[in-house]
């Protein structure tokens, strides 16, 4: 029975999905970063009313403290919320990283492709500096090249697409929000492929 290609690029998928969440799993069990602690502390002192920059020092941009604000206030003070989501960032980057490969490659090859280079970032965070999950600049970065493979897909069908120009624009302005070294090349590389287009 040869298995059609949406049903293959699903069963590839569970290829590398099942191994990185099990990894995961062994990160979220066994490594918590100390970034969840400075992010809940952050959290509770802007709890208090203090203000950000003003009242204490944070050397990252607005919106890292604004997600673990929001995370403070409906979670309260625990560790697995910021946790949970932090893996499911990372999870969601392999699987945009995934449908990217699958634009060049076979669903088998882009496949191990993603396990390969979502082992090797768990490894890195596991031996690494104490980085915090909960970046979602590097999920815009993930999400920006796909709606730039749908928009160029739209241009070929003669259809140009404003909402996913917004949409590029969004995220382009989230990533400068939470970090702006990633935002800003985000931006240029955005405006490049634009003006190529």
């Amino acid at each position: 029975m040869i298995l059609t290609t949406k049903k293959n690029t699903v069963l590839c998928a569970l290829v590398w999905l099942i191994p990185v969440i099990s990894i995961m799993s062994v990160y979220v069990m066994h490594m918590i970063s100390m970034q969840y602690g400075w992010g809940l502390l952050y959290a509770q002192r802007m709890a208090e009313g203090a203000v950000p920059y003003k009242d204490f020092y944070y050397m990252g941009p607005p919106l890292t403290l604004q997600i673990s604000y929001a995370f403070y206030k409906i979670f309260g003070n625990q560790f697995w919320p910021f946790v949970i989501f932090g893996c499911g960032l990372r999870i969601l980057c392999f699987i945009f990283f995934y449908y990217l490969l699958l634009q060049i490659y076979t669903p088998i090859i882009a496949a191990f492709g993603t396990l390969i280079s979502a082992v090797a970032y768990i490894g890195w965070i596991f031996v690494g500096p104490e980085i915090s999950m909960n970046d979602i600049s590097f999920l815009c970065g993930y999400i920006v090249p796909v709606l730039f493979i749908m928009f160029l897909n739209d241009i070929e069908q003669v259809k140009i697409s404003y909402k996913k120009i917004f949409i590029i624009g969004i995220l382009c302005g989230i990533s400068l929000i939470n970090k702006q070294s990633f935002g800003l090349t985000i931006i240029l590389t955005s405006l490049i492929i634009l003006n190529v287009i």
